[in-house]
């Protein structure tokens, strides 16, 4: 008699996600979503100034002509 391993796997629960904590912000990068997010993420002065001085750096960068077309 030939014997048989059998394995049983629990059938794979649905994963259920509260989608209440979900932010919508606007589409893009401004100064206006840095501070929404910094607000909503509790990020303190400090952290949100520094966000929006690089983002301010990054707004004077040329942008590449090299790349993908």
């Amino acid at each position: 008699m030939a014997a048989t391993d059998t394995t049983r796997i629990a059938a794979p629960s649905p994963i259920v996600e509260d989608e209440q904590g979900q932010l919508i912000a606007k589409k893009g990068i401004s100064r206006e979503v840095i501070a929404e997010l910094s607000k909503v993420k509790g990020e303190p002065d400090w952290m949100r100034e520094l966000r929006i001085k690089s983002y301010e750096i990054f707004e004077r960068k040329p942008i590449p002509t090299w790349g993908v077309d």
